[in-house]
């Protein structure tokens, strides 16, 4: 039997339009920033076919404030006083406030219901809430908080269940790239790469954020060689990668120790006339640590000022980390007061890194200077 609900020209239109946008967002890990506008385009999306009453809208604005404060408890109580005025955007925001306060199995609950309401409430109610790709992506944020064996499977499930609701015409690119970063959150690379591929042979065409996603996936299970791949194979078939997409395969490269190639990806970037950023460089810089290269590294903070950029904690923390590897105590000293000089607070990190280098060069005094300083 074919799906009751199936997504308009319309709809995928809509879908597409904000996608890339959100999705750079997310892979920023500005996840909350990522869902509010879903949700706020979605809204402004459903307002135009269903006018909620007066009552409805201040709902989901209570919905919606207690999401972004993280108050989950209080989202699901509104939601359930709603009883069958409660609608699509109702829910979207409830699973939202889920996702916020890490209660993944309450968000896939809520997801569950909406498909099971959908299943007995036909066209005889338009309110009735049905699932929709905003859905589907707020449950998968809440997945990103579930134990790594669990948010794989539930991921795959996720996506067959959408799909099968959608219909065979519905083209989810949001929910395909949902789920490959949630299988990459989860270590499990091969699933975020199988989903790649079954893209690529069955639709939906995989866009940039698709392959941004997989890149990520790589790195965070330190498989930079298919990360470099990945990039090579997206521009083979006309994509154009963004500064996500470089950054990601930089971050690869520098979690498996790869300076060098994270250097050359970073110079490969500029030269394709995309511009480095703050996070391209401290991951390169950070691929520097583990070799204790540190002259490369403290060449490279001191080139984010003539780009435009200001080192952050991030950046001084792997510069000082890789001196303390390369047995260069006073270069960390220096990079330590350099950073307090030009207003960057040092953490605990940073100063730990900086006491660790003098101690491994004997010079133990320098420590308690560090601390009093």
């Amino acid at each position: 039997m074919r799906p009751r609900h199936q997504s308009c020209g319309s709809e995928r239109h809509y879908t597409r339009g904000f996608t890339k946008v959100a999705f750079k967002l997310h892979i920023a890990k500005s996840s909350w920033l990522f869902f509010s506008l879903l949700l706020l385009l979605l809204g402004a999306h459903a307002s135009s076919r269903i006018v909620p009453s007066p009552a409805d809208r201040a709902a989901g604005r209570a919905i919606a404030a207690h999401a972004r404060a993280k108050n989950w408890q209080a989202a699901l109580r509104l939601l359930r006083s709603l009883d069958s005025r409660a609608n699509t955007v109702h829910y979207n925001s409830a699973i939202h406030a889920c996702a916020r306060s890490t209660q993944w199995t309450s968000a896939l609950e809520l997801f569950q219901e909406m498909l099971d309401q959908s299943g007995t409430n036909e066209a005889a109610s338009s309110r009735a809430p049905s699932p929709d790709v905003i859905s589907f992506t707020s449950t998968m944020a809440a997945l990103l908080h579930a134990p790594n064996s669990a948010a794989s499977r539930a991921a795959l499930t996720l996506l067959r269940r959408i799909q099968e609701y959608l219909g065979e015409e519905a083209e989810c690119t949001a929910c395909f790239n949902a789920a490959i970063t949630a299988c990459g959150r989860a270590h499990d690379w091969e699933a975020a790469l199988s989903l790649l591929r079954e893209m690529q042979q069955q639709g939906p065409a995989p866009n940039v954020v698709s392959f941004n996603s997989a890149i990520n996936a790589m790195g965070i299970s330190r498989r930079w060689q298919t990360a470099l791949a990945l990039l090579q194979e997206a521009m083979d078939h006309g994509l154009e990668p963004d500064v996500v997409t470089y950054s990601s395969v930089i971050s690869a490269c520098s979690k498996s120790g790869e300076w060098q190639q994270a250097l050359r990806i970073l110079r490969e970037m500029a030269e394709a006339g995309v511009a480095p950023n703050e996070v391209s460089y401290s991951a390169a810089i950070s691929a520097c640590e583990p070799s204790g290269e540190w002259v490369m590294a403290q060449r490279l903070l001191l080139e984010m000022p003539k780009v435009g950029l200001s080192p952050g904690v991030f950046a001084y923390c792997s510069a000082i980390a890789a001196a303390s590897k390369g047995g260069a105590w006073r270069e960390a000293i220096k990079l330590l007061l350099r950073m307090r000089r030009v207003g960057v607070a040092p953490n605990t990190a940073t100063c730990n890194a900086a006491i660790d280098a003098c101690a491994k060069s004997a010079e133990w005094q320098g420590g308690p200077r560090v601390l009093r300083r």
